[in-house]
């Protein structure tokens, strides 16, 4: 259902990838669960629970989820893709922008 096109981050729990819904027709993006959580049950049941918590938010500042399961052994969650800056660049602009101002001080 899930066509993977290019690698956009990676996590402490997944890789996060562009993607496309081909049965919709529209563009996602699909985390994907670490090789080493997906050997254990625990690894998997906190992938599902972070799924399921998520995907019960309604807010304009949170993705949504569309979809997660399981395909050929791979345990993903598959998301609205957002096009913009990550949150981790977003955060380090933020940091540097408020050591300038305490620098001016």
């Amino acid at each position: 259902r899930y066509r993977i096109d290019s690698k956009i981050g990676e996590g402490g729990m997944g890789a996060v990838y562009k993607g496309e819904d081909v049965l919709l027709g529209r563009t996602v993006a699909i985390k994907v669960l670490h090789g080493d959580l997906k050997a254990n049950e625990e690894g998997v049941a906190r992938f599902f629970n972070e799924a399921k918590v998520v995907a019960k938010l309604r807010h304009p500042n949170t993705i949504q989820v569309f979809d997660f399961g399981e395909a050929d052994g791979e345990y993903f969650i598959a998301m609205e893709f957002l096009v913009g800056e990550t949150l981790a660049k977003l955060q380090r602009a933020l940091a540097r922008s408020e050591m300038g101002r305490a620098s001016s001080r």
